[in-house]
């Protein structure tokens, strides 16, 4: 089981809307939402880190 931590920026406004709609897709653990640089916080569990990399296109993993 792999765990990844997915740091993700949003329009100020729209932190709890996004943050209700993540916390929906498929392998997603838990949301928080943080203070600093961005604005929530994902924890993604998959089998592996390429199974996780997709749900979130701007991954690392999805770039290369």
């Amino acid at each position: 089981m792999a765990d990844a931590i997915v740091l993700i920026t949003t329009q100020a406004d729209k932190v709890s809307e996004a943050a209700k709609k993540i916390v929906e897709i498929p392998g997603v653990k838990d949301v928080y939402s943080v203070a600093g640089d961005v604005d929530l916080v994902a924890i993604v569990s998959a089998d592996d880190f390429p199974t996780a990399s997709p749900r979130f296109p701007a991954s690392p993993a999805r770039r290369r």
